[in-house]
């Protein structure tokens, strides 16, 4: 059995480790975009995809992610795209990490089912390619997980004005960084609130 779980343990290693070089080695074109943009941004022409003769367009879907670009152009200058994937690569795998405590604590499941959970994330080609590519999903991936951190474990109370803040907070981050992931996070925290005022009233009838 000791051994069976160690070739499990290697095989997620290998299946991390290949995943990550062939998400370093590739940029797709949508990130190459963000760059594009921030880096116009960074040479004091904004808004513009093709240098100073270009026409002025709002080419980035993701206000946030394309400011984080600038702001690694003036730290780094040419360097950016490098310290841009340093950051993705870490954020990759810190959503891994939350994937498995998320199955483990918030829902309570074996084991075995969370650490497939966690596997489903880092050995799905196209997550892995995007993410480690320069792309904002894989920020939209921690934010909803963080989300569900702040309000899974405090489901059954009623909702205060300082974990409201906190929501509200991180559900503007997610719009301003991917919309689609705005909605989500709306479902998400619409979801506790309902949970938490039904709770809530339930207490009160009892």
């Amino acid at each position: 059995m000791g051994s069976l779980r160690l070739s499990f343990h290697l095989v997620a290693i290998l299946v991390i480790l290949f995943g990550a070089l062939a998400g370093m080695l590739y940029v797709p074109g949508d990130a190459q975009v963000h760059l594009a943009v921030a880096e116009q941004f960074w040479l004091g022409q904004p808004f513009r995809y093709n240098g100073v003769d270009g026409e002025m367009v709002v080419a980035s879907t993701s206000p946030f992610w394309t400011l984080m670009i600038w702001a690694f152009f003036t730290m780094a200058g040419y360097a950016a795209p490098l310290l841009l994937k340093m950051i993705v690569l870490s954020i990759w795998l810190c959503v891994g990490f939350l994937i498995y405590r998320t199955a483990r604590v918030l829902w309570d499941l074996p084991q075995s089912s969370s650490f497939a959970a966690c596997m489903l994330w880092f050995g799905s080609c196209s997550v892995t390619i995007n993410s480690l590519g320069g792309l904002e999903n894989v920020l939209c991936a921690l934010q909803l997980l963080l989300l569900c951190w702040i309000s899974g474990p405090y489901a059954e109370r009623p909702p205060g004005w300082w974990r409201a803040l906190i929501l509200g907070a991180i559900g503007g981050w997610c719009v301003l960084t991917r919309l689609d992931g705005g909605m989500l996070a709306v479902l998400v925290i619409g979801i506790f609130f309902l949970h938490a005022l039904i709770s809530s009233a339930r207490r009160n009838q009892a």
